[in-house]
């Protein structure tokens, strides 16, 4: 495994890791929306540590970059802080980077599939 792939590892369990401690935080203090929102950001984080083991699939180390980011932006950021409601365009921003991590990531495995196939992806998703 290469240094970088370590390094993203380590910083997966790590934010996982922190999540968990806020949702024990803020069950401990009678806040059941703020725990349930760090819970499910805990499970969220560990999507490309599953992908990557479980299905045998290297994903890109910024994909995962920008899918945490996505993460804390919203969990962190948009539902508990209140960013949704104070920062005007922070949803906006947000349908933007969802939209870059899914075409992304749906390029990332069409070209992977042409590459053990031989179809060209460009084929696939109509771009001549």
């Amino acid at each position: 495994m290469k240094k970088s792939n370590k390094i993203c590892n380590i910083v997966e369990i790590v934010l996982a890791s922190t999540s968990f401690a806020f949702f024990l935080f803020y069950l401990f203090n009678n806040q059941s929306f703020n725990s349930m929102q760090c819970l499910m950001l805990f499970g969220c984080l560990l999507v490309p540590l599953i992908i990557q083991y479980v299905f045998k699939y290297k994903l890109n180390i910024i994909v995962i970059i920008v899918f945490d980011l996505f993460l804390f932006a919203h969990f962190v950021f948009g539902e508990i802080i209140g960013f949704y409601v104070s920062v005007n365009n922070f949803d906006t921003a947000l349908h933007f980077l969802s939209s870059f991590l899914i075409c992304y990531f749906a390029y990332s495995i069409l070209s992977n599939f042409s590459y053990k196939s031989r179809i060209v992806v460009s084929s696939l998703i109509g771009i001549t």
